[in-house]
């Protein structure tokens, strides 16, 4: 429906038509200078007249011009397609009649619904493939996906095409978007139990270090294999091939069996090693694929010393030992004060809780440390001496009394370059419970870093609550606040893991701790081993004799893999530091070397990495077709098998309940911003004009 609205009462008008009246009857009314010629002359002429004074006093009332539109949208149905490799691992025959039955069946949906396409694995695909070389099943991903991507009142259906395995991501059956939309399932891969010998799992250590002894674990599971023997041998790789380090035979006595085997090795030179879990075939076995596995170890030559110095029990200071023991680079001591602290030198980091405090005397303890040069972590808390914090460091001063504590929110801003963290724990940080910190004002140092800024209540606030500093090669860190094990609780509580916590106080130490690097040029990665679905990002830094951070000059990479192939690559420039994305690569060992030049000087960097098989896909191919049809059932959908497409079409446009939504638009457009009537109000009167001109009145 259309209309016109003014900002002026509608009766406006008749003024409007009275005022063009009167400037058309005023100008030709009684004119001598038309005297001699016909009537219609001028009521030609008046009428334009009239006309063009009309549209002016019309368009100084504002109007505004109102135009509806209706939208009409069809209910929206999502296919998710399972892209995995476990689909096809023992046949794939079938998947070109399928994806054409989907296409054809998915077309008659469209006189009823919108479709849309998406595939699902390792990750999401919006463009239609007909692949399976994912290696891994997320299904809980694909239902975030549709939950955050589409309009959950327009969405009706999803129908998820796959054999149930699921080996990343959580239970989907228990996710939020089966409470409110309908899933139907289409039944894909093969259910039918075979004979089969497959390592399930193994348990490692992920870092040892060298001298000690370490335990393998490894599950085997049998199925209809009664009767049949089989060697298990765990090699390592060295040299270019593959060295046996244990072995043993077993019999397989019932058709289903589950047996752990063990084995005890030395770890002997630091460095990434390669292992391998291996299973003899059986008699009529199909797929082989999961006799054997890899597996990587890191071994390491040392560990770091940290002492927790605190002015007394705290469940702060169970939560950051936890988190420290939970990377084997560390070694973790408690002292409280009132104790000497012993052997002082032997530290990498001090963390100083509610250090200086003001119920005991911990200054001297706190100056040995610094004399020896160990850095310091200070944690503030209701117990610590405000002034005599002021006074032991100059990282911030801080004016109050920590008798008086502000509930403080952490909020991460972007700028921060001491070290980096994680998206997850990026936007996750807003989300901790606070910290209990002092209220006061802050003044920090010039050469501090700000790593967390204060959040209380509902005001984002310039003071610090983490800092970073490193100062003529002595790195320091404060953080203004306690309670930090609020923090590990509520990370379980939303992760049902401690890694984000782990992580940040993993970071801080680590930052910390490490040994000013003095060199130029230096080439960094954020791990040494990865997947094959994981992106490989490389960084590099170069200084000038300042020290200054610059990207000037082109940085050349080679990277070469243990097979012989060599790639060469150019780090990208990116603000003041070089960024390298290798992507995906394949399984296998690698090693770089990267080059530059400056100032008549030039700098290369050495490195290695490896990236591990990724083969979880064929651990397990038995559809698992009871979660699918209890998803089904949970939301009210059906479930086919993949050559029964038709019984899902039926049933989607019976559908009495999936009806197109309407939605109403209003449109308001002022007519002054019309430009045809300017033009309209300048013809009308140069044609008035014009006829004047014509007619001999001027």
């Amino acid at each position: 429906m259309d209309q016109f609205s003014f900002q002026y009462p509608t009766w406006f008008l008749f003024l409007c038509i009275g005022a063009a009246l009167f400037v058309s009857l005023l100008v030709y009314y009684k004119s001598r200078q038309f005297s001699e010629r016909p009537f219609w002359h001028k009521l030609i002429l008046a009428s334009l007249r009239f006309l063009a004074s009309f549209l002016i006093f019309f368009l100084l009332l504002h109007p505004l011009f109102k135009k509806y539109e209706q939208d009409i949208k069809k209910p929206l149905v999502v296919i998710a397609q399972d892209m995995t490799a476990s689909l096809c691992v023992r046949d794939s025959q079938w998947m070109s009649d399928y994806y054409k039955d989907q296409e054809k069946e998915s077309d008659k949906w469209k006189q009823k619904y919108d479709v849309k396409w998406l595939g699902f694995g390792d990750h999401i695909v919006t463009e239609f493939s007909p692949n399976c070389n994912h290696k891994k099943t997320n299904i809980t991903q694909i239902f975030d996906n549709i939950q955050d991507q589409s309009d959950l009142q327009n969405l009706k259906a999803v129908v998820l095409c796959s054999d149930g395995i699921y080996n990343a991501g959580k239970n989907p059956l228990y996710h939020s978007l089966l409470s409110g939309v309908k899933v139907h399932t289409v039944l894909l891969g093969d259910s039918t139990q075979e004979k089969d010998l497959r390592i399930q799992r193994i348990f490692h250590n992920e870092i040892i270090y060298t001298g000690d002894q370490f335990a393998v674990e490894c599950d085997i599971q049998s199925s209809f294999s009664k009767g049949n023997k089989y060697n298990v041998r765990l090699s390592q790789w060295d040299n270019g091939k593959w060295k046996t380090l244990k072995e043993s035979i077993r019999n397989i006595e019932i058709e289903y069996s589950f047996q752990t085997e063990e084995f005890v090795i030395q770890a002997d030179k630091p460095g990434l090693q390669k292992f391998l879990i291996q299973c003899s075939s059986i008699s009529g076995e199909r797929n082989t694929r999961n006799n054997s596995r890899e597996f990587f170890v890191e071994f390491l030559d040392a560990r770091k010393k940290i002492l927790i110095y605190a002015q007394s029990a705290h469940p702060d200071i169970a939560a950051i030992r936890e988190a420290l023991l939970s990377n084997k680079n560390y070694e973790v001591d408690v002292n409280y004060t009132g104790s000497s602290i012993q052997g002082i030198e032997k530290y990498a980091l001090a963390i100083l809780h509610q250090c200086p405090s003001s119920t005991s005397d911990d200054l001297s303890q706190i100056q040995k440390l610094k004399n020896a040069g160990v850095p310091l972590l200070y944690i503030i808390g209701a117990q610590t001496d405000l002034n005599a914090f002021n006074n032991i460091q100059d990282i911030v001063q801080i004016t109050g009394s920590n008798k008086s504590m502000n509930d403080a929110q952490a909020v991460f801003k972007k700028g921060f370059s001491a070290f980096t963290i994680s998206d997850q724990l990026s936007q996750t940080l807003d989300r901790l419970p606070p910290l209990s910190a002092p209220f006061g004002n802050y003044k920090l140092n010039p050469n501090a870093q700000v790593f967390l800024f204060q959040k209380i209540g509902k005001i984002e606030t310039n003071y610090p609550l983490w800092i970073m500093q490193d100062q003529t090669g002595s790195k320091s860190a404060v953080i203004c606040g306690e309670g930090l094990w609020k923090w590990k609780f509520n990370n379980y509580l939303q992760d049902n893991n401690f890694e984000l916590f782990y992580e940040i106080i993993s970071k801080t130490v680590q930052f910390t701790s490490t040994k000013d690097d003095k060199r130029k040029f230096k080439v960094s990665q954020n791990k040494r081993l990865y997947d094959e679905t994981e992106n490989i990002v490389l960084n590099a830094e170069l200084y000038n004799d300042n020290y200054e951070r610059i990207n000037e000059p082109d940085v050349n990479f080679q990277l070469f893999k243990n097979t012989g192939e060599k790639y060469p690559y150019t780090f990208g420039k990116k603000d003041n530091i070089y960024e390298l994305q290798l992507g995906n690569m394949a399984a296998g060992d690698y090693s770089y070397k990267a080059e530059t030049s400056w100032n008549g000087k030039s700098w290369t960097q050495d490195g290695k990495f490896s990236v591990s098989k990724l083969d979880i896909e064929t651990e397990n191919v038995m559809a698992d077709h009871n979660l699918l049809r209890s998803i089904s059932e949970k939301t009210g959908g059906i479930s086919i098998l993949k050559n029964n497409w038709q019984e899902l079409t039926n049933n989607l446009l019976q559908e009495d309940n999936s009806k197109p939504i309407v939605y109403q638009t209003l449109h308001i457009k002022s007519l002054l911003d019309e430009k045809i009537l300017f033009f309209l109000i300048f013809l009308l009167l140069a044609l008035e004009w014009f006829l004047r001109r014509f007619w001999g009145s001027y």
